[in-house]
């Protein structure tokens, strides 16, 4: 079965210029339509092409009635600067809004999880905490956590000190938006690491966390490193848990 590879280019302004998305699309003649969504996350040094240079997602995908939605994230872990619009808007009240419109996709909570790689997978747990009625399904490979552990990066638009404040903004942090959550009607999450990745004490951070706030996850310590080697081995069980939680929201929506 054929998964269709697509690039579009948008305006954005939240951003501010042109940004990218790279879609993969079921065909419609096999998978027929409406179609659920993943929005899929690269990491701090890839860009929306990263998945499908680095794996074999577009295999893995064959059959699933799924559009996946990589966009440029840059060097923002997915977040607006402090005080204005940036990436966390352009993909939220934009990218998401545009497909939907564009594409027989659901519109449905059920039927729209998020995912994503180290600083994707930042990403990927940071939108699902602050907007949590979107997605019903969280998956976070290798995810950076704490931001009092980051670096100095920062891409061509952002300061750094514009992504978490100076000293870091503790309202909104990752772990105190999750601490926020309703337990009962929060996302579900899946956490995978590699048992020698320098994220895996993050990592586990973020499990405690989970089980503290009562928060429904699977956490996982594979074997394997911050690389693609693993995560390319992860991705079947990553699309597994998005497909089932979306089926299982869908029905709880009939019940």
């Amino acid at each position: 079965m054929a998964v269709i590879s697509s690039d579009f280019r948008w305006r954005s302004n939240a951003l501010g210029f042109m940004t990218d998305c790279r879609l993969l699309i079921p065909d419609a003649r096999e998978v027929p339509p409406p179609w659920n969504l993943l929005l899929l996350l690269h990491g701090r040094s890839d860009d929306c092409t990263a998945w499908t240079r680095f794996s074999a997602i577009e295999r893995h995908l064959e059959g699933y009635p799924l559009v996946v939605a990589m966009p440029n994230g840059y060097v923002s872990y997915y977040r607006d600067p402090i005080g204005r619009s940036g990436v966390e808007t352009a993909l939220m009240m934009e990218l998401i809004p545009l497909l939907e419109t564009t594409l027989p996709i659901r519109s449905d909570r059920f039927a729209q999880g998020i995912a994503g790689l180290s600083m994707g997978g930042y990403g990927a747990l940071y939108l699902a905490a602050k907007y949590p009625e979107q997605f019903c399904a969280v998956s976070a490979l290798s995810p950076a956590v704490l931001e009092s552990r980051r670096g100095g990066e920062a891409d061509r638009n952002v300061a750094w000190q514009d992504i978490f404040g100076s000293p870091i903004d503790e309202d909104t942090t990752l772990l105190n938006l999750l601490s926020q959550l309703d337990a009962n009607t929060s996302p579900e999450f899946q956490v995978i690491v590699g048992d020698r990745d320098f994220l895996l004490e993050e990592a586990k951070s973020l499990d405690q966390w989970l089980k503290r706030y009562n928060l429904r996850h699977v956490y996982h310590e594979r074997q394997g490193a911050h690389d693609w080697n693993f995560w390319e081995r992860q991705i079947p069980d990553m699309l597994r848990f998005q497909l089932t939680e979306m089926k299982k929201w869908e029905k709880r929506g009939e019940d």
